[in-house]
């Protein structure tokens, strides 16, 4: 054999010795991630990577559902058994039915007969505030009714709901209801439908769905995206929640004028989603000091009375976390460390009868002397 083959050769051979010490290294440090612990941020950090790509692709399918003339069609007297979404994951469904009857409005709510010699409550809000996944005797709205002495409290909650969808249901029922308090749940879907259109028209940080479809497969290099710091939620958060004050500022300061003007107080109650990250933010900071009430931030285990929600004091229940685990390579024991007050959600932000029993505590301790005769 002449030198050049046998050159050639030992080239090939080189090359093929590094590209299997390159593969094995990935395979064992691919082995490696997998063994070790999963510390709470690093779970975190995989969730996020399975919530994203889930929910892009889902809102980039249905996008046509969130228009905002879509949220706000009205279909007055209308009665019947919302389904869990078909082939939604867990973390993003609701588990059971459960019965819908509209009023004469086309909101969730008997009929908004206003009695003179009462105060009235009008509450703003998303699906939270409509009660999805619950009865309407379990939601905030009702419980808090039952415990303010005259008192109306009228829920305009609807399924969707954003800020600028809010501003419009105020600058419509506003002199008819002629509230003597507005009560505002801000909604996430403000940030969940900026996070997508701004991942999809490329400015968001950090990746993009399609390389996150790449990475979900790879533990070894979800874990140095990880240390690296990239594709931190936090960081899309804050862009998300600026993003929104700059496109949708205008809307949400007009309805504080108007409410102003009328001498209506406003309290914005502020959630936080299971994970515990509060959305409410873009809502608050577009408030002057005397547009708007300090807001309501629900805190989950903050004192006895939500001791329903704490995962250590809960029976043994089958629940989104479970279910994910199920779905997911992390532990259910690693998630619940995400999601430590997972018996207060449906999902990941879709609250049980004990989650809407805290909001309905905290909130009625914040606003009961402002209604009080």
């Amino acid at each position: 054999m002449s030198s050049e083959p046998r050159t050639r050769l030992r080239k090939f051979l080189f090359t093929a010795v590094l590209l299997l010490v390159f593969l094995t290294s990935l395979l064992l440090g691919e082995l490696y991630t997998r063994s070790r612990s999963v510390s709470t941020d690093f779970a975190k950090f995989l969730f996020f990577t399975e919530f994203k790509i889930d929910r892009w692709e889902y809102l980039s399918q249905n996008s046509t559902i969130h228009q905002l003339d879509v949220v706000m069609e009205s279909f007055p007297n209308i009665q019947y058994t919302e389904q869990p979404e078909a082939n939604r994951p867990p973390f993003d469904q609701i588990p059971h039915p459960f019965e819908v009857k509209h009023n004469r409005f086309g909101f969730r709510d008997q009929d908004f007969v206003l009695d003179r010699n009462k105060r009235q409550i009008m509450v703003l809000g998303d699906s939270i505030a409509f009660g999805k996944g619950v009865t309407v005797e379990e939601r905030f709205t009702t419980l808090l009714a039952e415990r303010l002495e005259n008192v109306q409290v009228f829920n305009l909650g609807l399924q969707g709901c954003t800020a600028e969808c809010m501003s419009r249901l105020w600058k419509q029922y506003a002199t008819y209801l002629e509230p003597d308090l507005l009560l505002i749940q801000a909604s996430g879907n403000d940030l969940d439908q900026i996070l997508w259109k701004e991942s999809a028209e490329n400015r968001l940080p950090g990746f993009r769905l399609r390389a996150l479809r790449i990475v979900q497969h790879s533990r070894l290099a979800q874990w140095v995206l990880f240390l690296r710091g990239t594709d931190r939620i936090s960081q899309q958060m804050r862009v998300a929640k600026q993003t929104v004050v700059d496109s949708k500022g205008s809307f949400v300061t007009a309805m504080y004028e108007s409410a102003n003007r009328r001498n209506v107080p406003i309290w914005i109650i502020n959630l936080p989603y299971a994970y515990d990250y509060h959305y409410g933010e873009h809502m608050t900071e577009l408030c002057t000091q005397n547009a708007c009430r300090p807001e309501i931030k629900v805190e989950f285990g903050r004192s006895e009375a939500d001791l329903n929600c704490s995962t250590g004091l809960s029976e043994a229940t089958e629940d989104f976390v479970s279910k994910t685990a199920q779905q997911m390579p992390l532990t259910e024991e690693q998630l619940s460390r995400v999601f430590p007050y997972r018996r207060c959600f449906h999902d990941v932000v879709h609250l049980t009868k004990h989650g809407h029993a805290v909001v309905s505590e905290q909130v009625y301790s914040a606003i009961k002397d402002s209604v009080s005769d």
